[in-house]
């Protein structure tokens, strides 16, 4: 029987390519030289995070209000016994987006030192080769450029990566 995490783990793991069989050492050689993430959207903004990063989410969380809070503080949800700060960076970061009405939080992190985020749509897995980083990144978007370390095009579209851990420090 899989508990609740093991089927959020899931969901990032699948996808196209990971349920593809190589065929020969050559494609084995060349899935090793990838670099995997894990992709979400705020709102036209593109972020990555490390594949490494503990990560999962939590559909219709339960977010209880903090009085007297900064508007991009959501409040506080309950994860497995942590009472986990959730944030809203649409807000924090003035970032346009459609309807902001998702109860559907990104926890980054473990025990006492998770956050959560809210997001719209799940998580998608990406690889991008070691060698496609970009030196010359563009801006990604006012306030979260500081956030962000590396940065890879896929199709047109920028996917910055994401710091977590300097832009919770800095709240």
């Amino acid at each position: 029987m899989q508990t609740k995490n093991d089927i959020s783990t899931s969901l990032f793991d699948m996808d196209e390519k990971s349920l593809a069989i190589p065929l020969d050492d050559e494609s084995v050689a060349a899935e090793e030289n990838k670099k995997r993430f894990y992709g979400f959207k705020l709102g036209k903004l593109n972020l990555l995070l490390d594949s490494q990063v503990h990560s999962e989410v939590v559909e219709n969380a339960e977010i209880m209000p903090i009085p007297l809070m900064p508007q991009y503080v959501v409040g506080l949800c309950n994860v497995r016994g942590n009472l986990v700060p959730v944030y809203d960076l649409y807000n924090k970061f003035e970032i346009e987006v459609e309807k902001q009405n998702s109860r559907r939080v990104l926890i980054l992190g473990e025990n006492e030192n998770m956050v959560g985020i809210q997001i719209e749509k799940m998580l998608v897995s990406l690889a991008f080769e070691e060698f496609d980083c970009m030196e010359d990144m563009p801006s990604s978007h006012g306030q979260i450029n500081e956030h962000v370390t590396y940065c890879y095009k896929q199709d047109g579209k920028y996917w910055f990566g994401f710091n977590y851990i300097t832009l919770f420090e800095s709240l």
